[in-house]
């Protein structure tokens, strides 16, 4: 019988936030869990020599580290701060997928979920204890391999004591201890006229939250903003618009927040604090809110004015370099890896409903577009077809 090797046990975190995620140091699963009858999926790979080895999975044409996470396959990000990968929920591929990542058999799945069997226990036969008239218990030792007589009475004194000192000497070897218990006393049964009440435990006072830190006076991120008596602008005029939404580390709505960034960015091109692409990745950085970005923020900041302090290049804080590196940075890291996946399983699924054959057409072509299909092609041709009822086609 085949023994399933156990996938990796990881808690992940709440809310798509990211977890630290320490891979398996060999390959060791079985060829039908790494790849499904498709002939593709999950090849272990020690490249590049930075980052610890890995499966590696065929993405869209780019390899990516993929592991065996809580009995699913999860898509890998490296994370330089950490020096170590990492995943969120969002990043799970499903069963059925087009990558040809497997799973378990059902034989295999049968032997994970049968509970392991009980250790024998050894049960001690119980100890009989007799009372004596006297008031105490005789708990028998073994017995010896000689049977002795019990004393007969005898009628005179003098007999009675020669008898006794004939059962001492005769029992001096072979005695059988005693064991006396006092009886419990009735009025020690008696349950306490007052119990004492048990202690109260009482909960130390919460610690006080630390506040949020004040907002940089530098920086007015709504219209009409002014400083001071006479109500002078701050840097040259307020910014205009509504400033985006403050991401929270949600990848399903970093798209919708790179959108509103970058129309805010257009709409105030001509302000001082965004001419400089320096002061404009600073002001972007601010709209990063909550404990899961907060890490991702200190290290962009960190690695651009590492940038800046290198004297072997030549940036400087109006080099358009910059703004390129933090837009594809948080590409890399935020963006949602699964759109493609879930727009692909979306067509599969996709129907035309009636009446509705535009708004049919408008689907498709949205999804077709995210999964990366030509429009011309033969497939998705023959995937529009199956979705419209028979007699339109």
């Amino acid at each position: 019988m085949t023994t399933a090797v156990a996938s990796i046990s990881v808690t992940l975190e709440p809310d798509d936030n990211w977890t630290v995620v320490t891979v398996r140091r060999q390959d060791d699963l079985p060829a039908h869990v790494k790849s499904s009858s498709l002939g593709r999926g999950a090849v272990w790979s020690t490249e590049p020599q930075n980052k610890p080895p890995s499966y590696k999975c065929n993405v869209s044409g780019t390899l990516q580290a993929v592991e065996f996470i809580n009995d699913t396959w999860y898509l890998l990000a490296y994370s330089t701060l950490y020096s170590a990968y990492r995943t969120g929920a969002r990043d799970r591929a499903p069963r059925e997928n087009r990558y040809g990542l497997g799973w378990w058999t059902d034989e295999e799945l049968i032997q994970q979920s049968l509970p392991p069997p009980l250790p024998p226990t050894a049960r001690e036969p119980p100890q009989s204890v007799s009372c004596n008239p006297s008031g105490t218990y005789r708990v028998p030792q073994e017995s010896s391999s000689e049977e002795e007589p019990e004393p007969k009475p005898e009628e005179s004194s003098e007999s009675d004591a020669d008898s006794h000192h004939t059962a001492h000497s005769s029992h001096s070897t072979h005695s059988v201890p005693q064991i006396t218990v006092p009886l419990p006393q009735p009025d020690r049964l008696s349950a306490p006229q007052n119990p004492p009440e048990p202690p109260r435990i009482t909960q130390p006072p919460p610690p006080n939250p630390i506040p949020p830190p004040p907002p940089m006076s530098a920086i007015n991120a709504t219209t009409g903003g002014t400083s001071g008596a006479g109500g002078t602008p701050q840097n040259g005029g307020g910014l205009k618009g509504i400033s985006p939404t403050p991401f929270t580390g949600d990848r399903s709505q970093s798209a919708q927040f790179k959108r509103e960034m970058l129309h805010f960015i257009k709409l105030n091109g001509e302000h001082e604090l965004i001419k400089e692409y320096y002061s404009r990745i600073l002001y972007c950085l601010t709209l990063f809110r909550g404990q899961s970005v907060t890490m991702w923020v200190n290290e962009v900041e960190d690695a651009m004015e590492r940038e800046l302090a290198d004297t072997t290049n030549t940036l400087t804080k109006k080099s358009e370099e910059l703004w390129k590196t933090f837009l594809d940075t948080f590409d890399r890291d935020w963006t949602d890896t699964l759109n493609k996946e879930k727009a692909y399983q979306q067509l599969i699924n996709l129907r035309m409903q009636p009446g509705q054959l535009d708004e049919y057409i408008l689907t498709f072509e949205r999804l077709a577009g995210i999964a990366g299909w030509d429009k011309d092609a033969p497939g998705t041709i023959e995937f529009f077809k199956k979705g419209l009822p028979p007699g339109l086609y």
